[in-house]
């Protein structure tokens, strides 16, 4: 061969080389895109761990790209790729998706317990998720008390602004704070304001909400909304006389549900005192230290208890405190508070 195409050779080899070489370093770029996204827009840590598995369950792999919703209030999640679809739940301004797959304007995502279809231009995703994310500054705060009164406005001289009671490791998108307030959403048109310290805040995304778990905060909404309106009525009524709250001192603090393990046999659904047992409300005592139908309130929460129920293990300095399911009582395990009875 002579050195010409030798020389030729060469030169087509070396630029054959050379495309290919910037080839791959563009798709690199890309991809480090892509990586650094996802190292700057994460889900809060305390959530982080099992929203990954919950997507690699929906079928996401390990170079799905988290997306951030980015919209004024809510995106709605459809089981198909049809805003006609069945409803499958919301993604609030700053929840975080797994982006699954995409088929013309839609993304199939995957955010917590939620996954379905949404509109593909309100999820932002790659550099611009880092720049939103950015902008929203999304934090989640989660309730480190017993349980938590969650108010309509920044204040606690009363009940009546009471929108609901969460319990302990309950977590909510936070909306904004101040020194002692922390404003968080509650469902799609409520939000509301919770106590600063019986919370722990942490940067980063949110889950998005199933419609069955929206439909059961607003019916625990509408549930307080009912109790309060009870309380402030009877609490008018009695309006002529005043009380106060009086410590008993340092009670053991328990807790049950209404099913077989808790009750045993004889469960009938009502309490000792006639009542539906209802939880946030609902404690079990010694009636002969805590008369039937007085109000208590727990160490330094401000929900306000009424004693409706006893039982053979509630002796003595000994509070059974009622929850909706077993699971939320045993989370609950023992505990010692000091307790407060209110006197006329």
């Amino acid at each position: 061969m002579n050195r010409k195409v030798i020389r030729h050779s060469i030169c087509a080899l070396f630029t054959l080389v050379l495309c290919l070489h910037t080839i791959f370093s563009l798709g690199t770029n890309d991809l480090t895109v892509t990586a650094e996204a996802a190292t700057k827009v994460t889900f809060a840590s305390s959530i982080k761990s099992s929203a990954k598995k919950a997507a690699t369950k929906a079928g996401a792999d390990s170079d799905t790209e988290i997306g951030v919703t980015n919209v004024k209030n809510y995106i709605s999640v459809y089981s198909k790729r049809s805003s006609s679809s069945t409803l499958k739940g919301r993604l609030y301004r700053g929840t975080g998706v797994y982006v699954i797959k995409t088929k013309g304007n839609w993304s199939y995502i995957s955010s917590g317990s939620l996954k379905g279809w949404v509109k593909s231009k309100y999820i932002a995703t790659g550099s611009k998720a880092k720049t939103v994310y950015k902008e929203i500054n999304p934090r989640v705060a989660t309730v480190t008390a017993s349980d938590l009164n969650v108010r309509s406005s920044k204040s606690t001289s009363s009940d009546d602004n009471i929108i609901l009671n969460v319990e302990k490791g309950t977590q909510l998108i936070v909306l904004g704070t101040n020194s002692k307030w922390v404003k968080v959403r509650l469902t799609n048109d409520t939000t509301g304001y919770v106590y600063k310290k019986y919370v722990s805040i942490e940067k980063g995304l949110y889950t998005g909400i199933t419609k069955s778990a929206e439909t059961k905060r607003k019916n625990a909404i509408e549930e307080m909304k009912e109790t309060v309106a009870s309380e402030t009525s009877s609490n008018s009524s009695s309006s002529s006389s005043s009380g106060e709250w009086v410590s008993l001192g340092t009670f053991k603090i328990t807790a049950y549900c209404g099913c077989s393990k808790c009750c045993g046999s004889s469960c009938t659904g009502k309490t000792a005192s006639g009542a539906t047992p209802k939880a946030n409300y609902t404690i079990a005592v010694d009636k002969s230290v805590i008369s039937l139908g007085t109000k208590v309130k727990l160490g330094d929460s401000d929900t306000v208890y009424v004693a409706q129920d006893t039982g053979g293990a509630i002796k003595g300095n000994k509070i059974d405190v009622y929850f909706d399911t077993h699971s939320a009582a045993l989370n609950f395990g023992v505990k010692y508070m000091e307790v407060y009875v209110y006197q006329e």
